[in-house]
């Protein structure tokens, strides 16, 4: 059997039909290349990967981070990369809700750290901080927190507003006391205090009756507060 040219049965469509095929086949302007940054942010994020210091991979970090912005991303991991410092500009990427940024050797976190309010989950294992930023009391999200193996000797009292937090690790690091706000923390259910410096707990942490693990393994603790019994 001989069957019709694509020429032949293509004759038999009427033009307009053709020409809506034709642009179908061209390619979609919004394939083409994006640049999120705007001029300042962009400028900022090339001093910083310029200003990279030995072993530092910014280029890669900023890679992912772009990659992240453009599509809008929820989850970013910066895992291991030996960056000491963040941009700014990581502030942009608003929808993220997992940031790993463990194993670095970050010793602050940007001042505007607190625009990332949508963050549900926040690793920061294993990095150099010794304080945080004011502004990260404003991640009202924030439920799960990991801030083992650091050099943070104090917390603010603002720590309490982080009232979804409810599962929280503050293990092997420098702490000497705990702000009584963290009572405020009640839906807490997981708290690691272990490896710290800590010879008493404030009374304040009676209230937190949704409590099922507190890790507090390797303290010179030398009492209990009398509300640790309301656990």
């Amino acid at each position: 059997m001989k069957f019709p040219s694509i020429t032949s049965c293509l004759s038999c469509f009427h033009p307009s039909v053709l020409e809506d095929v034709a642009e179908s086949a061209q390619p979609s302007s919004s394939n083409a290349a994006v640049h999120p940054w705007t001029p300042q942010q962009r400028a900022e994020l090339n001093a910083w990967i310029q200003d990279a210091g030995p072993h530092e991979q910014r280029a890669e970090a900023a890679r992912r981070m772009e990659i992240c912005l453009q599509q809008q991303d929820h989850e970013l991991v910066l895992h291991g990369l030996f960056i000491t410092t963040l941009p700014d500009c990581i502030t942009a990427l608003t929808p993220l809700r997992t940031l790993n940024l463990s194993f670095n050797h970050l010793t602050s976190l940007p001042e505007s750290f607190g625009r990332l309010s949508q963050i549900h989950t926040l690793n920061l294992h294993c990095n150099q901080l010794t304080t945080l930023p004011e502004s990260f009391s404003q991640l009202s999200e924030l439920q799960t927190l990991d801030l083992t193996d650091n050099h943070i000797a104090t917390l603010p009292e603002w720590f309490g507003h982080l009232s979804q937090l409810n599962d929280l690790s503050l293990a092997d690091n420098r702490l000497t006391a705990l702000p009584d706000s963290i009572g405020q923390l009640t839906g807490l259910q997981e708290i690691s205090i272990s490896r710290n410096y800590l010879s008493a707990l404030p009374e304040s942490l009676g209230q937190l009756t949704r409590l099922r693990v507190l890790d507090a393994y390797r303290l010179p603790l030398t009492t209990l507060p009398n509300s640790f019994g309301d656990l």
